[in-house]
């Protein structure tokens, strides 16, 4: 008399299996997410040091100190929309997905007022950076400062 054997996994196994593959899917969609966030906030970092040399061209190029810009705020890629932003800084490019904001006062000159602000938000990074020069020529650079995205 044959006996036939039957062979496969029995539920346990592949229960086992499943769950192992959910672990892992897990694991990796939260080290995708921060990647992500990583990578975002680099871009707002390179968009940063492109706006400081951008406006220090400008400041530079312009014979008589260049006019006031009140805090002015861009969503949108591509150049500066702002007519006064975009005199102070010349060729002037916005990746997407950022949230770029801008003001410059000629008539500070003491360290209680702020002469220069830059600030960079990526959408997908919920850090900004953001830069400031007083009146008195004092500098404060922050990075991963801890904020909302673009909303």
């Amino acid at each position: 008399m044959k006996r036939s054997v039957e062979q496969g996994f029995t539920l346990i196994e592949l229960l086992i299996v499943i769950s192992t593959i959910g672990v892992l899917s897990a694991l990796s969609i939260t080290s995708l997410k921060i990647y992500r966030s990583n990578a975002a906030y680099g871009v707002a970092s390179k968009t940063m040091r492109d706006a400081r040399t951008s406006l220090e061209a400008g400041i530079i190029e312009n014979e008589t100190a260049p006019a006031a810009v009140p805090l002015t705020a861009q969503t949108t890629q591509g150049p500066i929309q702002a007519a006064s932003a975009n005199a102070l800084l010349p060729a002037m490019q916005l990746p997407r997905n950022l949230k770029f904001q801008v003001m410059y006062d000629p008539a500070c000159t003491v360290g209680a007022c702020i002469s220069d602000m830059l600030q960079v938000d990526h959408c997908h990074s919920l850090e900004y950076t953001r830069w400031t020069r007083f009146g008195d020529g004092v500098e404060v650079q922050l990075d991963h400062v801890a904020g909302a995205s673009c909303t």
